[in-house]
């Protein structure tokens, strides 16, 4: 997950800049059909981490549901091994909480998608300083 949130993050970041450049700058030798390619790199990347950000908080989501409902359970009409392995289970998945992560770096929820933004827009505002002076 880490070389895929990573991988990502820096082929946005390269292929939105080129396409400002393109429009900043406008060169017209390379015809006008040149953005095309980039904006879609663009826009799959961050379908992509969509995708996957849309993914892990779904898996959260629906384990804390497991939990709440193992709770609701009613174990009386259970055999008692039965009833005992759930209450350990219940215990297990209330002590667990299911997070994803990119090797401990950062957590793959939907706040990764608003700090992948707020980086892509830094990174951009930052090269653009650059490249036009």
């Amino acid at each position: 997950m880490l070389v895929v949130t990573s991988s990502s993050l820096v082929i946005l970041i390269i292929a939105v800049y080129n396409v400002m450049v393109e429009f900043l700058v406008g060169s017209r030798s390379r015809g006008s059909f040149y953005c095309v390619p980039l904006i879609m790199t663009a826009v799959l990347r961050i379908m992509r981490l969509l995708h996957l950000c849309y993914r892990s908080e779904t898996v959260s989501t629906e384990a804390s549901l497991t939990a709440r409902q193992l709770f609701q359970l009613n174990f009386s009409v259970m055999s008692h091994r039965a009833s005992q392995e759930l209450v350990r289970f219940e215990k297990q998945v209330e002590r667990m909480k299911v997070r994803f992560s990119a090797c401990g770096f950062y957590a793959v929820d939907c706040l990764l998608m608003q700090k992948i933004l707020s980086t892509t827009i830094t990174y951009l505002v930052i090269l653009i300083q650059f490249g036009l002076q």
